[in-house]
């Protein structure tokens, strides 16, 4: 009996411990190396293509989003280095970077594509285009 009247209790207070599985899929999602095999290298990141100065602004606006949703905003921004490779994480890092610069590729026009093949981390992409890209907006806005 006594274990009845605790599980009710339990679940009338909403108090009750979250299943291991619950807690591990609460782990991994929080994990900015853990890649869904649905979020595979193919991914287009936003329905909008990169094609140049005209629409930077809110190209970087839909991919912030899109990959904040998926805890890897750090890795353009530098606030998830590249470990050293003799170090444990570097696999895990060196797969999502290359996953992220593939995201970001598929998201370029194809008059971009060529002009960032031989960038090897996802923050000096996002870094390369946000200088090349970025300056002249400022000027647009003033304008405006």
């Amino acid at each position: 009996m006594a274990s009845d009247s605790t599980t009710n209790t339990q679940s009338q207070t909403g108090n009750s411990a979250p299943s291991s599985s619950a807690v591990m899929a609460d782990e991994s999602t929080n994990n900015p190396f853990f890649l869904p095999a649905n979020e595979n290298p193919s991914l287009i990141l936003t329905s909008q293509p990169l094609t140049g100065l005209e629409n930077y602004m809110s190209w970087a606006r839909l991919v912030f989003l899109a990959l904040s949703s998926r805890n890897k905003f750090g890795f353009m921004t530098g606030s998830i280095p590249e470990p050293d490779p003799s170090s444990p994480l570097f696999n895990s890092w060196s797969r999502c970077n290359t996953t992220l610069l593939l995201w970001l590729k598929n998201s370029l026009s194809i008059e971009l594509k060529p002009s960032i093949i031989c960038i090897n981390t996802a923050k000096d992409h996002w870094i390369d285009l946000k200088d090349r890209l970025s300056q002249g907006n400022s000027l647009r806005l003033f304008e405006l």
